[in-house]
């Protein structure tokens, strides 16, 4: 009863994050970019994984021993989480380059707003 109970609290950590990944992609949902796309396929698999996992505890409790079976299925999880740090990277890259764009734009049009302000006071 108590390694259950043990066992519970081990997966609980994961479920938390599959959770987090959910509500991200979700978020995102607009954004479909490759970058989105991997953190979906990413998302999905985790929560294959979980679900895999959750049926393989099952089986092991009830007596079969497939060690096989659950290590594959707690490396198609952790597969799947590498896929969505991998698109959630690429995903900040994408964003970082955007705010460097947009600082450059903002800036581009602050030097043009000075240089209209000092023409219009020497056509004065």
């Amino acid at each position: 009863m108590s390694s259950s109970f043990f066992g519970l609290l081990q997966v609980l950590p994961a479920f938390v994050t599959l959770t987090a990944q959910w509500v991200g992609v979700i978020a995102m949902r607009d954004e479909r970019t490759g970058a989105w796309w991997m953190m979906m396929v990413g998302t999905a698999m985790s929560t294959l994984g979980a679900l895999f996992s959750i049926v393989s505890m099952a089986v092991m409790f009830a007596g079969s021993s497939s060690i096989v079976m659950l290590t594959s299925v707690v490396g198609f999880h952790t597969l799947g989480a590498l896929v969505f740090a991998s698109g959630f990277a690429m995903h900040g890259l994408r964003r970082k380059a955007s705010r460097e764009r947009e600082q450059q734009l903002e800036a581009v049009t602050a030097a043009m707003s000075e240089e209209l302000r000092v023409a219009r006071e020497r056509g004065r």
